[in-house]
């Protein structure tokens, strides 16, 4: 099960930094570094889906990947592979969803040998 970081903090339990600074120009003070710790562990992404709903994903968090009709998922060390046993049509990067893909096919100007 994913966690969170686990810090410690010389006297902050939240961070105080209300903008970034990537050049202060004098020595970080302590409730800096808690910030910058705290903030860190705290940091999240997001992923979005073609309804354009955005959901953050925090550390800690689970992403599942779930399959569909005709559609399985599987997972190996950090690779998630996605198989589809329909035939069905496949739209990569603003293709013509209308044509029907087979054999080696190239994405991104990939080489598909």
């Amino acid at each position: 099960m994913p966690t969170k970081a686990a810090i410690v903090t010389r006297g902050q339990s939240s961070s105080t930094l209300t903008s970034q600074n990537l050049n202060k120009g004098s020595a970080l003070t302590f409730e800096d570094i808690d910030s910058t710790l705290i903030n860190l562990r705290d940091a999240t992404f997001g992923i979005q889906a073609d309804d354009s709903t955005t959901q953050n994903i925090s550390q800690g968090d689970t992403i599942i990947v779930k399959g569909g009709t005709g559609v399985t998922t599987s997972t190996s060390g950090s690779t998630v592979t996605i198989n589809s046993t329909a035939d069905a049509a496949i739209n990569i990067d603003g293709g013509d969803a209308a044509s029907t893909y087979g054999g080696l096919t190239s994405i991104n100007g990939g080489d598909a040998t």
